[in-house]
């Protein structure tokens, strides 16, 4: 098991991606997720540049996460075919950034959820936007965000029985804290096809804050994703208002980097 950690260019939003390395670098990662925010930062020029800035800074791209998380149900599992063929277009441009940035995984947040089309149907939407991120040499991640359909283990299974191996997925943790989901449970529902975790801690009333300020059992949590097979990058995703310096990313890092070495010796 080899675990990496990482640090999303979210947590700095909305500082612009290319002036972020400056401040990751240093902190404890060697890993970075690009948190795309407008269609301009989806060129091959922005994401060649990118790549240049991040490399400088001892941090090579993972990740990409998509500007049209707002609007993927919408653009992508409506009952308007044509849209659906127009979204193609749009993750054209955005698999050729992730591939000039070097980036290995594409993160979809999906469907609605209750979406307007079926399960079957909806997932073959996803299976048709994957094989296009492999032209690009791109894995798409399905992420289990609250209030989309693969917020829930049920959905989860039922891509992997439907897709097999195209069903990959980014698990994150807060967000399994805001559907009720224990995060045991979306792991053994991802088992397997974990590819990329978001990390954070947790308090009984905060449900994203940076790891070791909470009460998060990080080396047991980290045990279990072992167990199932995962082996990737711990991405310390939060937002800005969830700490006070910037400096306290280090301190996140150094509590996730201290678990990998307990479960090590375990």
């Amino acid at each position: 098991m080899t675990l990496r950690i990482g640090i999303s260019t979210a947590n700095l939003y909305p500082m612009n991606i290319e002036d972020t390395f400056a401040y990751l670098e240093g902190q404890g990662a060697r890993d970075v997720e690009i948190f795309v925010n407008t269609t301009s930062e989806v060129t091959k020029s922005f994401a060649t540049m990118l790549k240049r800035r991040a490399y400088a800074a001892g941090l090579t791209i993972r990740s990409l996460h998509s500007y049209t998380s707002c609007f993927e149900p919408y653009l992508l599992f409506s009952q308007y075919e044509r849209r659906f063929e127009d979204g193609l277009k749009v993750f054209t441009t955005i698999f050729q950034a992730a591939q000039a940035a070097g980036a290995d995984y594409v993160i979809l947040h999906g469907d609605r959820d209750p979406g307007v089309l079926p399960a079957a149907q909806s997932i073959r939407r996803f299976e048709k936007l994957y094989d296009l991120g492999r032209e690009y040499g791109v894995t798409l991640l399905q992420e289990n965000v609250v209030r989309f359909r693969a917020c829930h283990p049920e959905y989860v299974r039922e891509m992997r029985a439907q897709l097999g191996d195209k069903a990959q997925f980014v698990l994150d943790f807060k967000q399994c804290r805001r559907t009720g989901v224990p995060i045991p449970e979306m792991i053994d529902a991802m088992s397997g096809a974990i590819r990329h975790v978001h990390i954070s801690d947790c308090t009984d009333t905060e449900d994203c804050l940076m790891p070791g300020v909470g009460q998060e059992d990080f080396p047991a949590l980290l045990r279990m994703l072992k167990e199932s097979g995962f082996d990737g990058t711990l991405m310390i995703e939060l937002y800005r208002r969830n700490f006070d310096k910037i400096s306290e990313i280090s301190k996140g890092c150094a509590t996730l980097a201290k678990a990998i070495a307990d479960i090590s010796k375990a």
